[in-house]
């Protein structure tokens, strides 16, 4: 990757084309929502929320029950979404916006990119979370104003499409909801467009990460309504596509870049990575499925360059889940891997991980740094109420647990959904750790984790060290004791 980067060199490989991708050039639709968990969709169960539009796509194609961004930030999932490289590969580390400068890498290429160096006409209509280079992110038409009113940029989008006449298109409509901007009920009535409908605080399920409080409910109950203007949204930009007639020739991928923006959200626990995902291949012979494959969001390029039969310039961390829509239960899509450095400049915490279906171990490499909040939970109520009344549990956790992590942390999400009990140093486990362990680190070499260098994961029964030595002869030994 080192090579692939600094010299933006182009390789062969050998990509495994589905067969619908064997035709002629085809369009892709993506509807990407912001802050999202998995869990807060009707067709995924939600009490809490009336999604019809969503779940009657899910109805036409294919849901992923275990979809997982790969970093809960914005900026730097957009980065993996847009790349297909995990983000210690991509250099988009953190926000692109203000002083965090959060960049692309020198030679690593956007898919909107890529396609339209084979003939598709690009555009992107909301939330970018993207800065870049010169020579990235040449997308014909970007328009990042009205992130939150879906209706306009679907209008937007339309005319686009049109004004392309057959050229086959790659567009991703991008809101900004349901990310919370903590207006209350009757300031939410105002917005344009309002939600559909006013949700009770009073009448939701909580989930089990957060406090149960009037002040959290009232966050959440905005939250719900904000996914359903979503449904809306997303359901006028379906139902354009079907009044141009491009329904029948275009891929449409639905999913949300990270989870919700509350306590354990831009974590690596389950609330903030298990996101919502649904695909609609319009060449699948079987329609309405559930698949139990796991996947990521490294897999949305790998996916979009199947269907426009357009190969990658570079080999790739994810892989296209086309073979596999029409396959509940699909062999050899088992485990994830996942990987954070930080949200923002000022909250650096990188964390590795390992998401299989039963276990998930969490490598935290700074432990012994406090994790920092990111700014969107730190200064709102469900969080900073908490910190200011001295409650010593965020949900179920402990604070003390939320702030000062193990080094390792292993969960047993069967018996343990909510990751409280952490096997890392339970003799019990210790084979289990290691094996994983071993897994995970065989992923980061492959996908060139420089981290690596400087960092080593520490296995059962080993010493933990924050940082590798330097090596022979970097520095004068540090003298202990004494003055100075």
């Amino acid at each position: 990757m080192r090579k692939l980067i600094l010299f933006a060199a182009v390789m062969a490989w050998p990509f495994a084309l589905s067969s619908s991708a064997c035709a002629a050039p085809k369009n892709v639709l993506l509807l990407i929502s912001d802050n999202h968990s998995a869990a807060d969709l009707g067709c995924y169960g939600s009490p809490n929320v009336r999604t019809p539009n969503l779940d009657q796509l899910a109805a036409r194609g294919t849901r992923f029950l275990n979809s997982f961004a790969t970093v809960a930030s914005c900026g730097p999932s957009r980065g993996v979404i847009y790349t297909g490289l995990l983000t210690h590969a991509n250099g988009q580390f953190t926000h692109g916006h203000g002083f965090h400068n959060g960049v692309l890498l020198p030679g690593v290429r956007s898919v909107f990119d890529i396609v339209k160096d084979a003939g598709y006409r690009t555009g992107l209509f909301g939330k970018t979370s993207f800065y870049h280079l010169p020579s990235q992110y040449q997308l014909d038409e970007i328009q990042q104003r009205n992130n939150r009113d879906l209706p306009t940029l679907t209008k937007q989008a339309e005319e686009f499409i049109r004004s392309g006449g057959d050229a086959p298109f790659l567009v991703a409509l991008c809101t900004h909801d349901p990310h919370p901007s903590g207006l209350l009920s009757d300031a939410r009535r105002r917005l344009k467009p309002p939600p559909p409908r006013a949700i009770d605080p009073a009448a939701i399920t909580l989930p089990s990460s957060v406090p149960d409080r009037p002040d959290v409910r009232e966050e959440f109950a905005e939250y719900y309504e904000y996914i359903e203007r979503v449904d809306a949204g997303f359901g006028e930009a379906l139902a354009m596509l079907e009044r141009i007639g491009k329904a029948d020739d275009t891929l449409v991928i639905f999913f949300s870049d990270q989870g919700g923006a509350f306590p354990h959200g831009y974590t690596q626990y389950e609330p903030a990575v298990h996101v919502p995902m649904i695909v609609v291949d319009p060449t699948a012979k079987r329609r309405g499925l559930t698949t139990d494959a796991m996947v990521s969001l490294a897999d949305i390029t790998p996916t979009v360059l199947d269907w426009t039969s357009v190969r990658p310039p570079y080999p790739l961390h994810g892989r296209s889940v086309l073979p596999i829509v029409e396959q509940e239960h699909p062999q050899g899509w088992d485990s994830v891997v996942l990987s954070h450095v930080m949200h923002e400049v000022t909250m650096y915490y990188p964390m590795r991980t390992l998401r299989e279906r039963r276990y998930k171990l969490i490598w935290n490499i700074c432990h012994q740094m406090p994790f920092l909040n990111a700014k969107e939970v730190e200064e709102r109520s469900p969080w900073r109420r908490t910190i200011e009344s001295g409650e010593k549990l965020i949900g179920k956790r402990s604070v003390e647990k939320y702030v000062w992590r193990d080094p390792i942390e292993l969960y047993d999400l069967e018996n343990d959904p909510d990751e409280l009990v952490n096997l890392a140093d339970d003799p019990k486990h210790a084979d289990l750790r290691r094996e994983m362990s071993e897994r995970l680190l065989k992923h980061l070499r492959k996908t060139d984790d420089h981290w690596l260098e400087r960092y080593r994961m520490p296995l059962p029964g080993e010493k933990v060290e924050v940082m590798l030595p330097p090596p022979p002869g970097y520095a004068p030994e540090r003298k202990r004791g004494g003055k100075d």
